[in-house]
């Protein structure tokens, strides 16, 4: 990447304004846009375990740009979480006593957020409906999947919570399992296990319940006339 920017000039000064950086999982601390800094990077390195499918490439890549562009051009990043910010608490929270909630931030985070707000944002231009006039549902249909209740522009409820691996049946992941289910049918499940993690993040999902295609774009294809 960093070859065709700088063969388009980007890399040369002044050939770039700022870079954005989608992160999955801001946690409890990241409910707008961040200047990247060194303290939001170590929060971030904080965050990684919540989602380590995508957190930890995110913040590689945020090495790695920085490597390339120093210090001259500022990176901000983007939180899927965030739109879900706004979810009231009886979305949000599960059942599960207030103080072991409050002191591990346990609740439902949400994701896809910067989806689900183009997805809702895009049909309220395309029908030429004010947004806050609009209640929809959303789907996010892909590896990863999940749905949103959209009022007026604000999440109200969405389908993923603490972790991207609850809610839907995904590419790589069972969706809305119990919490002990990997531990319970894995020797590798132990807590804190990597093996464990990897189990829950890469080998459960359609395969394993369906016996058919991974990816849901086949899926769409099969069921085309001819």
């Amino acid at each position: 990447m960093f070859a065709w920017l700088d063969t388009a000039g980007f890399l040369a000064p002044g050939g770039l304004d700022a870079v954005g950086h989608r992160v999955v999982h801001g946690g409890p601390h990241f409910v707008a846009p961040m200047r990247l800094d060194d303290d939001v990077i170590a929060v971030l390195t904080q965050l990684r375990e919540l989602a380590p499918l995508h957190n930890e490439p995110a913040q590689a890549a945020i090495r790695a740009a920085q490597a390339v562009l120093g210090p001259r051009v500022p990176m901000v990043a983007v939180f899927d979480t965030a739109f879900h910010h706004t979810m009231p608490a009886w979305a949000a929270q599960y059942a599960i006593p207030r103080d072991l909630a409050t002191r591990y931030h346990l609740r439902r985070y949400g994701f896809h957020g910067l989806a689900h707000r183009s997805m809702s944002e895009s049909y309220a231009v395309l029908t030429a409906t004010p947004l806050d006039q609009l209640k929809l549902i959303t789907l996010q249909l892909g590896s990863g999947c999940s749905a949103a209740a959209i009022d007026a522009g604000r999440s109200v409820d969405t389908s993923m919570g603490f972790t991207p691996l609850e809610g839907l049946m995904m590419g790589t992941r069972s969706g809305g399992s119990g919490p002990s289910s990997a531990r319970l049918s894995s020797p590798y499940g132990r807590r804190g296990d990597r093996r464990g993690r990897n189990l829950a993040q890469h080998t459960f999902g359609p395969p394993w319940s369906i016996r058919t295609l991974q990816r849901y774009a086949e899926i769409a294809r099969s069921r085309r006339p001819g």
